[in-house]
């Protein structure tokens, strides 16, 4: 059984310390308080990726805020904490933005100009990330060309959904780290709890 806590950990990632991503030191620290904030209490907890805007976060392309409720759920549940993540502003790229999608394997925002290299580098930091922290799951935004997991759209700017993986959260799972998407909470909650069931056992 998942323990009766949830954390939210915010990384350095406002302001100023925007442009500098996540710094080693940064990243070291939170652990840390995480570690000792948890130990304090008994120990026992579960790293989880969370795309920011699903929070509430001023990331999106649009520049909007569109946090999802079932995500806030997640903060009436213990002994998780969510590691908030960007991967498209991880990448470089500002908010507002234009919006992009992926064709040909290549990720291209509306104007036509090509992305793929943002979108790569942002899924590599988020990847260094998860590994930093421990992350064995992420909750990711669905359809997006960078969190979208088994459905994003299909280039053409009109709504078409087709099956495939957005760059950030096909890499995760390629790198064994379970992808759920905001409208599946209760797999991702069902998950953890057989994920921790298993290393208990095997202690």
């Amino acid at each position: 059984m998942l323990k009766q806590r949830i954390t939210i950990c915010i990384p350095r990632l406002f302001g100023e310390k925007q442009r500098e991503h996540f710094s080693e030191k940064g990243v070291k620290e939170n652990i840390k308080e995480i570690k000792d904030n948890e130990e304090g209490r008994g120990g026992g907890y579960m790293n989880v990726l969370v795309s920011m805007c699903l929070l509430g976060t001023y990331c999106r392309y649009s520049g909007e805020r569109k946090e999802d409720a079932g995500v806030l759920s997640l903060l009436k549940k213990e002994g998780l904490t969510l590691i908030p993540v960007c991967p498209e502003q991880l990448g470089g790229l500002p908010t507002p933005r234009l919006p992009a999608e992926q064709k040909d394997g290549r990720v291209f925002d509306k104007g036509g100009t090509d992305r793929t290299e943002e979108f790569e580098k942002g899924a590599r930091e988020v990847l260094r990330l998860a590994k930093l922290y421990g992350c064995k799951a992420a909750v990711l935004k669905e359809r997006s060309p960078s969190c979208g997991s088994n459905v994003v759209y299909d280039g053409s700017f009109g709504g078409v959904r087709v099956p495939g993986d957005g760059v950030c959260a096909g890499l995760l799972k390629r790198n064994g780290i379970a992808v759920f998407g905001e409208s599946e909470t209760k797999e991702l909650l069902r998950f953890l709890e057989e994920t921790g069931q298993e290393e208990t056992g095997a202690l």
